[in-house]
């Protein structure tokens, strides 16, 4: 059940294809940069992650990680409902 509380950490997106992001500090500015690059070329991100979260794994980063914060949400309620 601990582990759940570090499940949900965002891999760091760090770049995609040629560019590089990592002299920006904002990651909602980051984001913002992978959508208008992803528009123009096709790339796939680059990632900057301590360990493999569920985030990670499952392709989910920017906006697409709270379906996983959600989802822990809801599994917490779950374990305090049945105790």
């Amino acid at each position: 059940m601990l582990y759940m509380m570090y499940a949900g950490v965002a891999p760091t997106v760090i770049g995609c294809g040629e560019h590089n992001f990592s002299h920006i500090i904002n990651q909602q500015e980051i984001c913002d940069h992978l959508i208008e690059v992803q528009q123009n070329e096709s790339c796939s991100p680059k990632f900057d992650i301590q360990f493999k979260s569920v985030n990670y794994e499952w392709g989910y980063y920017c906006t697409e990680t709270k379906k996983v914060k959600t989802s822990i949400s809801a599994q917490m309620i779950g374990v305090m409902v049945g105790s």
